[in-house]
């Protein structure tokens, strides 16, 4: 695996951005294991950033850390998953619900652009990455970032999970049918019925990817 491009001096936050984008897209896959030397290749820099790079990542529950094993990237079980979706579908309708009526064309225009089937292709995206621009543009009417860090957060832990391609050829369709459903109604000012169609969303996302972590589960 080569380097992400030229060697260059990278902040911490800025390699723990990048391994989380690489888990997003799937290059370091849910349970691999992270190697300090072949990352500090990967990204042109030295152990010592990447070791507290991990450390950040470790603090966010996006990799694990097993003393005298390794570090691997994250492995949420189906209670984790649970969870997860029960803080979020508690945050995010509400937030949607106090960001529709400040939403503008620009942020209609964002969320259209993440429905777009070629962004990913065209614009180097994970699935993950598209899906959490679409929902961004939505809670763009309004400022909690104590919220949106908190969702951020929960989202995060379980991107690898996301970064599967047999995953999205069954989730895919449904996914962009429900993201333009809650942006029918966002855009038409229909507060009560995008946010229901928001939670009915998050409880499909939680069905299949609890789905997938059971099946994971049996082999171990």
């Amino acid at each position: 695996m080569g380097t992400v491009g030229p060697l260059k001096k990278l902040r911490t936050d800025e390699i723990a951005d990048a391994i989380k984008i690489d888990i997003e897209k799937g290059i370091y896959p849910v349970g691999e294991p992270l190697i300090q030397e072949s990352l500090a290749r990967r990204y042109g820099v030295s152990r010592i950033p990447i070791r507290e790079a991990l450390k950040t990542l470790a603090a966010e529950g996006v990799i694990d850390v097993h003393p005298g094993a390794g570090t691997f990237v994250s492995t949420p079980n189906s209670d984790d998953i649970i969870e997860i979706f029960e803080i979020r579908v508690q945050l995010e309708p509400h937030l949607l619900r106090l960001s529709i009526p400040r939403l503008g064309p620009r942020d209609f225009e964002a969320a259209e652009a993440a429905l777009e089937p070629t962004l990913k292709l065209n614009g180097g995206l994970s699935p993950f990455a598209q899906d959490q621009q679409f929902h961004d543009a939505l809670f763009a009417g309004i400022d909690r970032p104590v919220h949106a860090r908190i969702i951020r957060s929960l989202r995060t832990k379980i991107a690898g999970l996301y970064a599967d391609d047999l995953f999205w050829a069954t989730r895919s369709a449904p996914c962009l049918a429900e993201h333009r459903a809650i942006l029918d109604a966002a855009k038409a000012g229909k507060e009560r019925e995008a946010t229901s169609l928001l939670i009915r969303h998050l409880m499909h996302a939680r069905e299949a990817l609890t789905a997938k972590a059971a099946l994971r589960e049996q082999f171990r």
